[in-house]
């Protein structure tokens, strides 16, 4: 029968079955999340309790529950010079931590592993960084830096993990360290699959990449080299190159202000009025509106006077017009009877008598 790790205590491993018993059994390094088989068999030295809630629970757990616990969600890395690496789920559990250097591997001997795993990421952090300091990685004499990085398929969570860590680390070191410099990343699944490939963690490699990206002769600069040193030379290096490129730039002119033109300085006196006059009339509003409101209704008004008065043009227009045809019709008609009487006089008038040619002929002499 199946059944899932819930706890571990003193030997013996609480399990929840398939058919919703929690069963007590003993611990053959089991982990919590775990899956395993258990024989169905009354007489075994196990302890049974059986409730309807858990039955339900057991249905939750052994199916979404089980994968969602020892499934990995995010990434946290700290390097200090030891290096390593945990694996959390989605509810921030440790599920498995990675050396990823040798001062890693004694580093996590000492911790003792079981120590660590399916705690909370912030009660490991806190175990691992009080071990480190125990081992003299943090001294007032000297300067150290810490690195911290958070990657996963949600990159809020991360930003998230990233902060917290940080907040956490500089509480219990940095505080009582003030010369230890800390950088924390948030960073995505290709961060952590690249560091994977070098063998180093994704908050180292970023932070190489920070100093070769800051160097004015990056092409120059060998990474794998640059992944063995230790964090604070990394840093140093980085603060050096912004430090250099600082100096070569060329430091800006500071710009002179134009002098003041007299012209333009105000007349007190001036100012004064305006500011007074500007109080009347917040203190008159009403009669601006008022009066405003007389010079729109005038405006409207204007227009039909206008109208009214071209009206009344166009009627003496058109009787002055009126009175000059008829004029002109008496005329034509005077002019009319004037001109009759003349054509009868000149038909009574007597043409002149032709003189007849032989009267006027003329003798001619003879020869």
């Amino acid at each position: 029968m199946k059944a899932v790790v819930v706890e571990i205590r003193d030997g013996y491993a609480s399990v929840l079955s398939e058919d919703g018993c929690i069963v007590k059994t003993k611990d053959k390094h089991y982990e919590v999340g775990q899956v395993i088989y258990i024989k169905n068999n009354k007489n075994n030295m196990i302890k049974k309790i059986s409730t309807i809630a858990a039955s339900a629970a057991a249905i939750l757990i052994l199916g979404v529950g089980s994968w969602a616990y020892a499934s990995p969600y995010s990434y946290v890395s700290i390097d200090v010079n030891p290096s390593i690496e945990f694996v959390l789920n989605r509810f921030d559990r440790v599920i498995y931590i990675r050396a990823i250097n040798e001062e890693a591997d004694g580093l996590l001997h000492e911790i003792n592993l079981k120590n660590l795993k399916h705690k909370t990421i912030a009660n490991a952090i806190h175990q691992t960084f009080t071990q480190i300091t125990d081992l003299g990685y943090f001294d007032q004499n000297s300067s150290a830096g810490i690195v911290i990085a958070a990657a996963g398929k949600n990159p809020q969570k991360s930003d998230e993990l990233a902060a917290d860590i940080k907040e956490e680390v500089q509480q219990d070191i940095v505080t009582n360290y003030d010369n230890t410099s800390i950088e924390a990343y948030s960073l995505g699944m290709e961060d952590v699959e690249a560091a994977k490939e070098l063998g180093v963690t994704p908050g180292k490699l970023n932070l190489v990449n920070k100093m070769i990206s800051s160097s004015d002769e990056s092409e120059d600069i060998d990474i794998e080299e640059w992944l063995d040193k230790p964090v604070k030379e990394i840093m140093n290096a980085t603060k050096k190159h912004h430090k250099d490129s600082e100096e070569t730039k060329e430091p800006e002119k500071p710009h002179k202000k134009p002098p003041k033109d007299k012209k333009d300085k105000k007349d007190p006196k001036a100012e004064k009025d305006i500011k007074e006059k500007d109080k009347k009339d917040k203190k008159n509003p009403k009669i601006e509106e008022v009066t405003d409101k007389d010079r729109d209704k005038k405006d409207r008004k204007h227009p039909k006077a206008e109208k009214d008065a071209d009206k009344e043009k166009d009627k003496i227009d058109k009787k002055h017009h009126k009175a000059e045809k008829d004029a002109n019709k008496e005329k034509d008609k005077k002019e009319k009877r004037d001109s009759k009487p003349r054509k009868d006089a000149n038909k009574h008038k007597k043409l002149p008598v032709k003189k007849s040619p032989k009267n006027n002929r003329t003798p001619h002499p003879h020869p």
